[in-house]
């Protein structure tokens, strides 16, 4: 069996990104015109690309462009375990 993060980032839809920052953020947070900022930003700086979705036109789409290192390493500075919530690692 392969594990998911060897095959590479996967196109996943905006309300899947929300479902995961809620599951993570520590108390309530308003979804805020500021939050959907920040998604913009992670993709000018090209940490998440859009990408087109074949299935549904209407809602966006995201690529994680990041490897898994750096994603780690980004984690370590903020206090936050990542790999307990990669399924891989579970």
């Amino acid at each position: 069996m392969t594990n998911n993060h060897m095959l590479g980032p996967k196109p996943f839809p905006l309300d899947r990104l929300m479902a995961v920052f809620y599951a993570i953020v520590e108390g309530k947070v308003a979804p805020t015109a500021n939050i959907f900022m920040q998604i913009t930003s992670l993709v000018s700086v090209h940490l998440l690309s859009q990408v087109a979705g074949d299935d549904q036109i209407d809602v966006p789409k995201y690529k994680c462009l990041v490897s898994l290192d750096f994603i780690k390493s980004v984690a370590r500075t903020v206090n936050f375990d990542v790999v307990r919530y990669l399924y891989d690692f579970v």
